[in-house]
């Protein structure tokens, strides 16, 4: 029934209410990510001031937190790729559905690649990840001879 009819589902950028979201989910990511920036070296530098109080490990550990959570704090950049593929469309320099799906994946990234940083960076589990997938690896080369 629906041969005939194309389905698309941007709305036009033109529109207030798109223009109002669009604007409300990117304009605050610069502003943010300049001041995560003033207070991670802030507190860096508090914690160099104070890193003599404390053991090597706790210094490291504090060292490895501030360094996952500025990277965490940093997916929001990749609304800037859906807000970029949406105005490519709207301006129809390229579009298709592989596209407008683009769109919508890149949004995902963000809760893909959060517990993969806390995973890659984390020693603890960075070592328990590694050991699973070492062990996975020589149950399989066991099991090949």
């Amino acid at each position: 029934v629906l041969d005939e009819y194309v389905i698309e589902g941007m709305l036009s950028i033109f529109n207030f209410n798109a223009m109002f979201t669009i604007l409300a989910m990117t304009m605050p990511i610069g502003p943010t990510l300049v001041i995560i920036f003033i207070v991670r070296r802030k507190v860096l530098s508090k914690l160099t001031a104070h890193s003599i109080q404390m053991s090597g490990r706790t210094a490291q550990m504090h060292n490895t937190l501030t360094r996952v959570l500025t990277l965490q704090s940093m997916l929001p950049v990749f609304f800037s790729g859906a807000v970029g593929g949406y105005g490519l469309c709207q301006f129809d320099i390229t579009c298709s559905p592989v596209h407008e799906h683009f769109i919508m994946e890149s949004l995902s990234f963000m809760a893909l690649f959060s517990p993969m940083i806390t995973l890659y960076c984390m020693q603890p589990y960075k070592e328990f990840v590694s050991s699973l997938i070492t062990c996975k690896i020589a149950k399989l080369k066991g099991g090949l001879r």
